[in-house]
This record gives structure tokens, sequence and C-alpha cells, in this order.
């Protein structure tokens, strides 16, 4: 399936799903963090910070921001698969909306930049579903400071797994002290 080569297989979980759907229905919005596989979200952004690509895209009274033009490959693809049926069904059952059409556009703002909320360019009567990814690089430190929480959440796990398969019942509370005076 295409969307595994993109979506995070953690929000391709059934479950998961129905948690983001209540979520949805609650407040009207989610937050996915790491929608997107590591490798393609990296590809992207690296991508996306060329200077080159990027118009500005008006009307003044309706946007002030820049949209990209797509020549990348990487780019291409990308808009393919948020274009693509797979793409639109996994919106749906996240939804539960009866989705039938995408469009969409890259778009990036800085300081200055605006979009309203009413846009002309918006099909008249149609139910419309935003959809935003937000690429963002992390500062050095930030990014340090994910890894090495990632590293510490991914040995807690692996000793919790050991933990609950051994077989002679031990217990290593006090690995756990020394990790929380590491803290």
């Amino acid at each position: 399936a295409m969307w595994l080569e993109w979506i995070n297989v953690t929000y391709l979980d059934a479950d998961r799903m129905v948690e983001i759907r209540a979520a949805i229905e609650e407040e009207s919005h989610v937050e996915m963090p790491d929608f997107l596989v590591k490798e393609k979200y990296d590809l992207i952004l690296h991508e996306l910070q060329r200077k080159d690509q990027w118009k500005l895209q008006g009307p003044a009274w309706v946007r002030r921001c820049r949209y990209s033009d797509l020549a990348s490959p990487t780019l291409q693809a990308f808009n393919a698969f948020l274009r693509s049926a797979e793409f639109l069904k996994f919106l749906s059952q996240i939804t539960q909306l009866d989705l039938t059409t995408s469009c969409g556009v890259v778009r990036a703002f800085k300081a200055g930049d605006y979009s309203t909320l009413c846009d002309p360019d918006q099909q008249q009567g149609a139910a419309v579903l935003d959809f935003n990814l937000a690429f963002l690089p992390l500062s050095e430190k930030a990014e340090a400071r994910a890894v090495k929480k990632a590293e510490k959440a991914k040995k807690l796990k692996e000793k919790r797994l050991r933990q609950n398969g051994a077989a002679d019942g031990e217990n290593d509370d006090d690995d756990d002290e020394e990790e929380e005076d590491e803290e």
C-alpha cells in the first residue's frame, strides 16, 4: 500500500484511528506528531528549505504567502500521494467524512504572511476538510533533546520487555532508580 511508504504505521492502527476520530469529533482538530515516515519527512524538509522554488502568492485581500512549484521529484511524489485515492480513503477513515475529491498546495509562511479563512478558491457549497502538515526544522539543541528522549524511551521499553519475558521473575528496581537520578 502506498500509504505505508509515507504514513507512520502508528497512525494506521485501527485503535489509533478510533482515538483520532474521537479527538476530531470532540475538538474539531487533531495534532499527529511524527505523522510521516521520518525518512520521507527529512527528504521533504530538505527540499522545502531550497529558496529557489518559492513564489509569492496573492491576491493581497485573500492571502500573502509563498507557494512551491513542486519542481523536485520528491515534492512531486509527495503531492501525488496527498492527492491519491489511498490518502483520501485514509482521511475518510479517520474523520468518518465522505470525502470525494482532494486538492492541495504547498505553502510557506514567514513573518507578515497570512491566509484568510474564507478563501474564494475553495469549492462553493462543498464540505471542506483542512489538512495541514507543518514542516519545522528543529534547532540542533532541540533535536539532540528529542533523540535523547527517544533513546531513553526505547531503553525503558526494552527493559520492560525483558522483565515481562524473564522466567526467573527477577526485578531490576535498582536500574529504575538510576534512570530517575539521571533526569
